[in-house]
């Protein structure tokens, strides 16, 4: 993958500051490159989206 240790551990850990281009060398690399289109997709990133519901609810005064 041409990264550094550190930068393959964070990819690990789910650091958001490796870049794209690392999780795309990944995938590629196990054969899993057709799920490249779901790192972006707002729709399966459930963790956003109860983020996006808890400040919501927030913000409505409750």
């Amino acid at each position: 993958m041409m990264v550094s240790v550190p930068t393959l551990r964070k990819m690990e850990a789910g650091n958001p500051s490796v870049s794209i281009v690392v999780y795309a060398s990944a995938l590629w690399l196990i054969g899993r490159e057709r799920f490249l289109a779901e790192i972006a997709n707002p729709q399966a990133d459930t963790d956003a989206l109860l983020l996006d519901i808890r400040g919501l609810s927030k913000g409505s005064g409750r």
